[in-house]
């Protein structure tokens, strides 16, 4: 699995978006430098 960095913050929305529109079962997003993860049943 590739990663991938994001060169801008982005909202809860705009991350969910994107996970969503991407089809991804699992993402992690950092914010505030607290991991959060996140888990999609495709």
């Amino acid at each position: 699995m590739k990663e991938k960095k994001l060169s801008k913050n982005i909202t809860d929305r705009d991350f969910n978006k994107l996970v969503s529109s991407k089809n991804v079962e699992r993402a992690v997003m950092v914010k505030d430098n607290k991991v959060y993860k996140y888990g999609y049943q495709k």
